[in-house]
């Protein structure tokens, strides 16, 4: 039963939170994400200022979003690090494939803009692709709002640049409207 904020299972007492901005894949076929990489941001800045709560991190394999993370307060080590866990592709799920590159955007809240434009400075010793339950510990830095890799600034909920992908009525990306 959907409730009347379009949250299935939902009792009426979500409206206006607008959800998240990054919905991982994985998410529309188990809520456990298969062979986990845990990605830890110990810091997060955008055009200079650092991510703020409410504030967003998705994290990419190319086009699809395998793992996000909510900002509680200013990321920085060792006090609120954000930690973060991306799933592997599992047959017909959606997920990261190892060995690809690891692709971070950033959604600030406060301006409703995603930043595409993220570099990743990663922890010597640690894993700087996916990596089948592996561990990466990253510095992210963006720039410029995501003007640069997405002339039209638009991204559907799977954050696909003028993407056709749309939130159902349980709230799931892409999802079956079950």
């Amino acid at each position: 039963v959907v409730d009347v904020c379009g949250v299935c299972g939902g009792d009426d007492s979500s409206c206006g939170d607008g959800g998240p901005h990054f919905v991982p894949a994985y998410l529309e076929y188990s809520d456990n994400p298969y062979l986990p990489m845990n990605i830890t941001a110990l810091s997060a800045v955008s055009d200079g200022i650092a991510l703020e709560t409410g504030d967003e991190i998705g994290i990419f394999d190319g086009d699809v979003c395998v793992g996000s993370g909510f900002v509680n307060g200013t990321i920085e080590a060792p006090s609120n690090m954000l930690a973060m866990v991306v799933s592997a592709q599992d047959g017909d799920t959606p997920g990261y494939t190892a060995g690809n590159s690891i692709i971070y955007r950033f959604w600030d809240a406060s301006a409703q803009a995603e930043v595409a434009s993220v570099e990743a400075t990663y922890q010597e010793g640690f894993d700087d692709v996916f990596t089948n339950l592996g561990s990466a510990y990253v510095t992210l830095t963006g720039e410029g709002g995501g003007a640069d890799d997405c002339p039209s600034g638009t991204y559907d909920c799977a954050g696909v640049c003028d993407g056709s992908a749309e939130v159902d009525e349980c709230g799931v990306c892409g999802g079956g409207n079950s």
